[in-house]
């Protein structure tokens, strides 16, 4: 597929995460797999436990970041709906100067896009406002030439002689 996205990375819940917020966080992100952009991720324990998530799609990931509101709000599922109302209550029950809650996901990855030769390490956070409901941002981005010395470096592959693709 032309321009098809993969990224590897993990994701840690940080700022004060209850158990029910946990529990919504849980049933909300089942339906994030279904989206264009499917993101695989296991469900959180606690707040310190960070997880391991793949995902791959179309595009640069930014733009399903940037989206996790509509997106959310798009399906038909009943109970995600009300998981997904009650958790951004819950998350805004403790807010910043910018009424911006606290509580946050913290995203670490690699992206590979080869039909726009991107290759980059990013960071990102996953928030909550009132006006957005849940929506991320990219905090930093390093981009790296498209070789295949960089494929092997960020783990896209294991062989430089001949891509074999993890």
């Amino acid at each position: 597929m032309a321009n098809s996205s993969g990224i590897n990375g993990q994701m840690v819940l940080d700022g004060r995460w209850t158990p029910s917020m946990i529990e919504k966080l849980n049933v909300v992100k089942s339906e994030w797999s279904n989206w264009y952009y499917y993101i695989i991720l296991e469900d959180f324990v606690s707040e310190d436990q960070p997880l391991p998530f793949t995902a791959n799609g179309n595009w640069r990931f930014d733009a399903t970041l940037d989206k996790l509101n509509d997106w959310t709000l798009g399906t038909n599922r009943n109970e995600i709906m009300i998981a997904y109302t009650l958790l951004c209550n819950e998350m805004l029950s403790d807010v910043d100067e910018f009424n911006i809650s606290n509580a946050r996901m913290l995203l670490s990855f690699v992206e590979e896009e080869g039909g726009c030769m991107l290759l980059r390490e990013a960071t990102a956070e996953i928030l909550c406002s009132a006006s957005q409901g849940l929506y991320g941002i990219i905090t930093s981005s390093v981009e790296f030439e498209y070789t295949k010395e960089n494929l092997v470096k960020l783990g896209f592959c294991n062989s430089i002689d001949g891509i074999d693709w993890i």
